[in-house]
């Protein structure tokens, strides 16, 4: 790993920052989250009583270039075609008592080591909602129809996710911090819970 990317991991990890159902890891979907679906385990996280585990989904081509832009040459930092993974970040309450949380949590700073970038690229393929949609991964954690508001409540055992798109054209091995927005309450402020860092190699 650079130097630079390790300077940058210790910036952030210094900083704050269907209803019912079983999901296919054997824990409760929580029953404002949205469906739960789970691929190849990568990797699975520890913290206060929460457990975060990221699944691979599978692969698919970008459908057009991103709107992000390389430093260097200004072009498209993806290219409409370039090979890109689906992940799904399944967080779990495991601890005995009911925490809460925020809005479409739990989030993931990721980026292949190495990187010249200066910034986290988690979020800069343009994946479609078909795509995300077929790869059983969502944008959102919540449904539309959820019965409980932010925060919201996990339950011991209980579970929710998020999904990312990863591009994985820039390099096959990353590093990975994930985190959750929570709360000690309803009617508590929340606080950024951030994870030790993780890593994975794409095939």
């Amino acid at each position: 790993m650079s130097k630079w990317v390790a300077a940058v991991l210790i910036g952030v990890l210094g900083t704050g920052m269907v209803s019912g159902c079983s999901s296919d890891d054997g824990s409760e979907t929580a029953p404002w989250a949205r469906e739960i679906v789970t691929g190849e385990q990568m990797w699975t996280t520890t913290k206060d009583g929460w457990t975060i585990t990221a699944y691979e989904m599978g692969t698919d081509a970008a459908p057009q270039d991103s709107y992000i832009s390389a430093y260097v040459t200004d072009e498209p930092l993806v290219r409409a075609g370039d090979p890109m993974v689906f992940v799904n970040l399944v967080a779990t309450n495991t601890s005995g008592t009911t925490l809460f949380v925020g809005i479409d949590e739990p989030g993931m700073w990721a980026m292949p080591i190495d990187s010249p970038y200066s910034q986290g690229v988690q979020d800069v393929t343009p994946a479609s909602d078909q795509q995300m949609s077929d790869h059983d991964v969502w944008h959102h954690s919540s449904k539309l129809d959820a019965d409980d508001h932010h925060p919201y409540t996990v339950a011991p055992g209980q579970s929710f996710a998020m999904g990312f798109v990863l591009p994985v054209a820039l390099g096959k091995e990353w590093v990975f911090v994930p985190s959750l927005w929570v709360y000690e309450s309803k009617d508590a402020a929340g606080s950024n819970l951030t994870f030790s860092m993780q890593s994975f190699t794409f095939e």
